[in-house]
């Protein structure tokens, strides 16, 4: 979810960015323990009691209920729907693609990510769609440092999707973190046509979340009035995956804040 950023981009101190990774490892380890329960005849329903009631035993607080007046405790997205979509008690079948997408807040800080998992069998296309997501990242990694410009980040998330032939969503994008669940700046994943300010510098300190939104098709979106912002789908109706990592720049590279104590995303089965 990232609407509504109108916080500025601040530097974070070493204490805030330690909230933060306690805050994003709560993240990951409702990841890791809701995991094994995303699979065919789940609902999202069940999934979204699991995240929050995970949350709450680790001392957090899931930060999306209430949200702009979101109604539960993690957003969903379904083929399709590409982010924002509420729990139901629709069966997940084999072949769909379904995004978790949780927050936490932990001593009035946040933390943010998405994984898009495959139920049953799914269609090569649909798999190359959620691999995408997961170079996007790999990529973002390897460039988030002191001194990387706004601008070049996006240029190399855009080249990685655009190479594969996915279309780039670009009404919602990536967004800073840190006091408030958004903040500036928002990150786009492309710059061709983008009219916005890219020429921020990273710098030792900020905390911003990535997050490819990969399409099958038109980079278009649509909303349906599910709630009060709506869930957002492709206008072609065609498939969208949806990954989210949440990056602390150090003195030399980038920390990814959302692992597990054992440096995974939570999404590994044991």
């Amino acid at each position: 979810m990232s609407k509504n950023r109108d916080k500025p981009v601040t530097i974070k101190s070493d204490r805030e960015i330690d909230l933060m990774r306690t805050a994003n490892r709560m993240v990951a380890e409702t990841f890791r323990k809701v995991t094994p329960m995303v699979k065919e005849g789940a609902t999202t329903q069940e999934i979204n009691d699991a995240v929050d009631t995970c949350i709450r035993e680790q001392g957090g607080r899931p930060s999306f209920l209430g949200l702009y007046g979101f109604p539960a405790s993690a957003c969903f997205a379904t083929n399709e729907e590409i982010v924002h979509a509420p729990p139901s008690k629709k069966k997940l079948k084999s072949g769909d693609i379904v995004t978790v997408d949780i927050g936490v807040e932990y001593k009035g800080y946040y933390g943010d990510s998405a994984r898009t998992y495959g139920i049953g069998k799914i269609s090569p296309l649909a798999q190359a769609l959620i691999d995408n997501c997961k170079d996007v990242l790999k990529i973002a990694e390897e460039t988030i440092r002191p001194g990387t410009r706004l601008l070049d980040l996006c240029l190399a998330m855009e080249k990685c999707i655009s190479d594969a032939g996915f279309g780039i969503v670009r009404d919602y994008g990536g967004h800073g973190i840190g006091r408030y669940p958004h903040e500036d700046p928002f990150i786009p994943n492309y710059v061709a046509g983008y009219n916005g300010d890219l020429s921020l510098v990273l710098r030792k300190g900020h905390v911003i979340c990535i997050e490819p939104m990969v399409t099958a098709g038109t980079y278009k979106t649509k909303i349906i009035d599910d709630w009060n912002l709506g869930t957002v789908i492709t206008k072609d109706r065609k498939l969208s995956a949806h990954w989210e990592d949440c990056f602390a720049v150090t003195d030399e590279g980038c920390e990814v804040l959302d692992r597990t104590e054992d440096g995974k995303d939570g999404t590994e089965l044991n």
